[in-house]
């Protein structure tokens, strides 16, 4: 045998050697979140695909279509963001790739006002001032009162007629 048939027969019982690597097609879609936030607060989670084997396939974040009953969803680098501004239980998040679907839920705790002026210890501590200051201008008013003086009563009757005999 020549070096060339030598070189094409190994050449193919090495191909025939290697395992055949078949395209896996997505099983479904995995959102990994997590599961309580407050309202008014960003939620960052991720999406990825699973074959029916169990392998990871990546998921590329512009060519998922995803839409939650929670609020609006952003997209950021390969990870998504949700803005939780609905209070409730068990919001849906869904996702769309390729025909494949994928849905997850998420907890939103409510909060005064929707967030827009924070927690509640920022909510006692902007009352506090509010209160306080509202309060300063009363007292100085009550104080102010108090130093002006009361002139003496001058009574209609005379307290002679209604001496006790």
């Amino acid at each position: 045998m020549s070096k060339i048939t030598t070189l094409i027969w190994v050449g193919v019982l090495l191909l025939l050697s290697l395992p055949l690597v078949e395209a896996s097609t997505p099983d479904r879609l995995v959102i990994t979140c997590q599961g309580l936030a407050s309202q008014g607060q960003e939620v960052q989670f991720t999406i990825h695909a699973i074959d029916s084997e169990g392998r990871v396939i990546p998921v590329n974040a512009e060519e998922v279509s995803v839409f939650s009953s929670a609020g609006e969803v952003e997209i950021s680098a390969n990870t998504f963001i949700l803005s939780a501004d609905n209070s409730g239980e068990m919001h849906e998040i869904n996702a769309r790739w390729r025909d494949v679907v994928g849905q997850a839920h998420i907890d939103i705790e409510p909060t005064p006002f929707a967030g827009w002026f924070g927690g509640i210890p920022q909510l006692v501590l902007a009352s506090i001032f509010i209160l306080t200051t509202m309060s300063v201008p009363i007292i100085n008013s009550v104080i102010k009162m108090k130093s002006i003086p009361v002139p003496e009563r001058i009574s209609i009757f005379d307290d002679e007629e209604f001496v006790d005999a």
